[in-house]
């Protein structure tokens, strides 16, 4: 073989190992871009790799998709934490931007938790190809509620959305969610969706953990029995 060819085969070589190293896509192939969650107003957030913690629990937020394009219909998510009393909850969510505005309340999906396995499969969707499954792995680690085991998981199907630079749909809560609960989105079209990434999840009160009750003092009456009954036992001994 020439020298001319060697040299070029050893660049294809070299870029092909580095093609497939990276996981890049070979061209044609459907490659698809999560949503991402972001703050709006006062309220700020930052994507750190892993989860978006937002302080507040009653924040302003929207969804953005790369390339920023495309019309879908946008269901929300809020996954709160399963301790009982968040299987009742009353609220309602307002899309703000791109009239109309709409407001849906949310509804329990199911009174039995998410507890195991992927979110979509949990709702019942089909995934467009690429987009994250949404492992519960991936969120019970992340949250910031130590006593709960899964989510009790609350949608509103917010209607037609279009992404945009100028268009990115934003939304608002009409009571404050409870500490933990986690926000995400899944835009559907032609039977499929895609799916909020795990770093664009939103997570309310992620900034601080959730204070774990300090056990009843116990009264000095209380006491004095027991120390009494520890003497009598010791005597009868």
């Amino acid at each position: 073989m020439p020298v001319t060819e060697m040299r070029v085969s050893g660049v294809f070589a070299g870029v092909l190992a580095a093609f497939l190293a990276a996981g890049a896509v070979p061209a044609g192939a459907t490659t698809i871009d999560p949503l991402h969650g972001f703050c709006t107003g006062a309220f700020t957030c930052s994507d750190n790799g892993t989860i978006t913690p937002v302080l507040s629990l009653q924040p302003t937020f929207g969804f953005t998709k790369s390339p920023d394009s495309g019309t879908y219909d946008l269901v929300l998510y809020a996954l709160a934490p399963e301790p009982p009393t968040n299987n009742a909850l009353s609220f309602s969510i307002t899309k703000t931007s791109s009239s109309p505005t709409v407001t849906t309340s949310a509804s329990l999906v199911s009174s039995t938790p998410w507890s195991s396995g992927n979110l979509y499969s949990y709702l019942g969707l089909t995934l467009a190809n690429g987009s994250p499954t949404n492992p519960i792995g991936a969120y019970i680690t992340a949250g910031v509620d130590p006593t709960a085991s899964g989510f009790y998981v609350y949608q509103a199907d917010m209607g037609t959305v279009t992404f945009g630079s100028t268009t990115d749909p934003t939304f608002s809560l009409s009571a404050a969610l409870p500490h933990g609960t986690l926000i995400l989105g899944f835009a559907e079209a032609n039977g499929k969706a895609i799916s909020t990434a795990q770093s664009g999840t939103l997570l309310l009160g992620g900034d601080s953990p959730v204070p774990v009750p300090a056990p009843e003092p116990v009264s000095a009456a209380v006491l004095a029995t027991g120390l009494l009954g520890l003497g009598m036992a010791r005597r009868r001994g």
